[in-house]
């Protein structure tokens, strides 16, 4: 069995690391604007990054020991707390309600709050997961949600990598009208997803091709992350 280097973790330590950099530069000093402005985008790609594990846990189970990165799992959990808190301050405690009223309407923030609150939990559960019975420690999931597709005639890799962040998109995008603290998150994800997966052909030089484990069967994708298995 050969394991690729995964690249994607090492990317995502140095945006780790820059970040802190840039985050301590801006406290010290706060008339270091460019520190402030490079922390501020360096968090979002943090977040980008993190935005790949909620596709993935929310549509798959079956995780190999190390599917999941957990960090980054978490840092999403976190962030969707935060969404909920916020929301559910608010809701408490109206201020300013006609500028908050652009997002969505008064109720439809305990709606927001609920969801997240609801969606971290279910997170944390399914991520938290794993199953010692793959073939791969790294494997990342079997479809669940969609896996009629698979047959239908769709490879595991098209569901998990097209279908599944565009079911997410959607998603989003038909709860924005509620709410865009609601469809906004979910639609980030999915898009940071196939910006992850962007990132993984291109860091992979080329068509590597792996196989993975499902269900028995044996599929092949491409991609920096995913392992040679022999």
């Amino acid at each position: 069995m050969i394991h690729n280097t995964n690249n994607s973790d090492e990317v995502f330590k140095q945006l780790g690391g820059s970040f802190m950099t840039h985050l301590w530069e801006g406290v010290l000093d706060e008339k270091n604007e460019r520190s402030q402005k490079l922390a501020f985008i360096l968090f979002m790609l943090i977040l980008a990054y993190a935005g790949v594990e909620v596709v993935k846990v929310s549509f798959r189970k079956g995780f190999g020991r190390k599917g999941v990165h957990k960090p980054r799992l978490a840092l999403s959990v976190l962030a969707f707390l935060a969404i909920a808190g916020y929301c559910i301050g608010f809701y408490l405690e109206p201020r300013n309600i006609e500028d908050y009223l652009t997002l969505g309407t008064y109720s439809s923030f305990l709606y927001t709050a609920v969801f997240f609150g609801i969606f971290s939990i279910y997170l944390l559960i399914k991520g938290l997961k794993t199953s010692d019975e793959v073939i791969d420690q790294y494997y990342r999931g079997r479809s669940t949600w969609l896996g009629f597709l698979i047959d239908r005639g769709w490879s595991p890799a098209k569901v998990q990598d097209v279908a599944e962040p565009l079911t997410m998109l959607i998603i989003g995008a038909a709860l924005l009208p509620v709410n865009i603290l609601l469809g906004a998150p979910l639609m980030f994800c999915a898009v940071s997803y196939w910006l992850h997966f962007g990132l993984e052909w291109f860091l992979g030089r080329g068509e590597l091709s792996s196989k993975l484990s499902n269900e028995g069967h044996d599929y092949s994708r491409k991609g920096s992350f995913s392992k040679v298995i022999n």
